[in-house]
C-alpha cells in the first residue's frame, strides 16, 4: 500500500510538472460549475468519490450538502489564491507517509472544456487552503466506488470437465488428459 501511494504521488507529480506550464488564464476568468473529489488510500484501502454541482449544492446522488460547507467552498473558489492555481497542482508531505489518504479534486467549468486538478496527500503541510473543505466534502458525502470486476475467463464446471481438453503436466512438461 505504501509503495502504491508513493508511485501514485510520483506519477501525479510528473504529470503536473509536465502540464503545469500550461496557462490557466481561461479557468481564472470563470468560476467552476462543479467539482469531483476522490479519496483513496488509508489503512483500509478506501476508494470513494463525490461529485458536486456548485450551483445547486447537490451531489450527483441528489444529497444536498450543508450550507456552511458549501459557503466555505465558494469562498475559497472566489479567492485569488484559487484563481492563481495552475491547471494541475500537487501537494505531498515532506516525508514518506504510509496509509494516508490521497485526494484528487477535479473542478469542471462551463462547457467541460476547462478543468483544474488538485492532487494532495492529507498530511501535506503546503497544500492550498481549499483542500480542507474538499476533504470534508469527501468524508461526509463520498460513496464507495466498487472494485473493478475481473474476468478470469470462462467458468468451468469441474464435474463436467471436457475430457478432450489437454492440460499441461507441469511435472513432466507434457500434455495430459
Amino acid at each position: 500500500m505504501k509503495l502504491l501511494s508513493t508511485i501514485f504521488i510520483l506519477l501525479v507529480a510528473i504529470i503536473a510538472l509536465t502540464l503545469g506550464e500550461l496557462s490557466n488564464e481561461n479557468s481564472s476568468k470563470s468560476s467552476p460549475t462543479g467539482v469531483t473529489v476522490t479519496q483513496t488510500g488509508g489503512f483500509a484501502g478506501v476508494h470513494k468519490t463525490v461529485s458536486l454541482d456548485l450551483k445547486s449544492g447537490k451531489t450527483a446522488t441528489g444529497k444536498k450538502i450543508d450550507k456552511k460547507l458549501l459557503n466555505h467552498l465558494e469562498d475559497h473558489i472566489k479567492s485569488d489564491e484559487f484563481k492563481e492555481l495552475p491547471e494541475h497542482s500537487v501537494y505531498t508531505p515532506d516525508h514518506e507517509v504510509a496509509d494516508a489518504f490521497i485526494y484528487e479534486a477535479v473542478f469542471h467549468f462551463k462547457g467541460h472544456k476547462q478543468i483544474k486538478n488538485i492532487y494532495w496527500n492529507e498530511l501535506a503541510s503546503n497544500k492550498t487552503p481549499i483542500c480542507e473543505p474538499l476533504q470534508q466534502l469527501a468524508s461526509k458525502y463520498a460513496t464507495n466506488i466498487p472494485p473493478p470486476t475481473t474476468d478470469d475467463g470462462p467458468k468451468v464446471d469441474k464435474k463436467k470437465k471436457n475430457k478432450d481438453v489437454q492440460t499441461p503436466d507441469v511435472e513432466h512438461d507434457t500434455p495430459s488428459q
